[in-house]
């Protein structure tokens, strides 16, 4: 909505995908409503979630993570080029033997920030290198990305350590998702392990093989 919170149209979309696990940006919430409550309405009371921390860092657009299973460790990294928000990040353990480590970004908005999207990316790649995950467990890169075409620099950096393989596509066959649908802003982008997984999806009889 207009007051940047979520609002009965986007939750109603949220209800009927009844996803798994969500990298949802802009996590904002009306006045009096608390994530908890919030999440156990429109997920379930199992669904746990995490949120970067808004204290004295103007994230007044904070990135989150929510998920079926349970998290086991949650964290943010610092983005500098984006004033209002930080990279959310979550383990989420997964039933078997592997864990999901996701991390929910929302870069640098518009034409002529391609350097801070850029940057945004090294930051994500050099993170991930940090961390010292497992190989063998999944990655699961997301969010609002904001870039201007597929071919952007930010883009070819993070493929370094996710893939870009399976472009998410609507009913249509559309992988662009900014308003005007001439913009690929939208991404998933996984490790190659959780690649390897990749499934088509039918739902309410249509079917995605992206």
């Amino acid at each position: 909505g207009s007051d940047g919170v979520y609002q009965a149209e986007g939750e109603r979309i949220l209800e009927a995908l009844a996803p798994d696990i969500v990298l949802i940006q802009e996590f904002r919430l009306p006045s009096g409503t608390t994530p908890r409550a919030w999440v156990a309405a429109h997920f379930g009371t199992n669904f746990s979630y995490t949120i970067e921390s808004t204290a004295g860092d103007g994230s007044a657009l904070p990135n989150g993570l929510i998920s079926r299973w349970p998290i086991l460790a949650a964290g943010e990294w610092e983005d500098s080029w984006a004033v209002n928000r930080d990279l959310a990040w979550a383990t989420i353990d997964l039933p078997g033997e592997r864990d999901l480590h996701a991390i929910c970004a929302h870069f640098k908005a518009e034409v002529g920030y391609e350097s801070a999207r850029l940057a945004e990316a090294q930051l994500v790649t050099n993170q991930i290198a940090a961390a010292e995950w497992t190989w063998t467990d999944y990655v699961m890169f997301g969010g609002d990305l904001n870039t201007q075409t597929r071919t952007e620099v930010a883009l070819q950096v993070l493929e370094n350590a996710v893939t870009d393989a399976h472009p998410p596509t609507d009913q249509a066959g559309f992988w662009s998702t900014s308003v005007n649908r001439n913009n690929p802003f939208d991404y998933l982008l996984p490790n190659q392990v959780l690649d390897a997984r990749h499934r088509t999806l039918n739902c309410y009889g249509y079917s995605f093989t992206n």
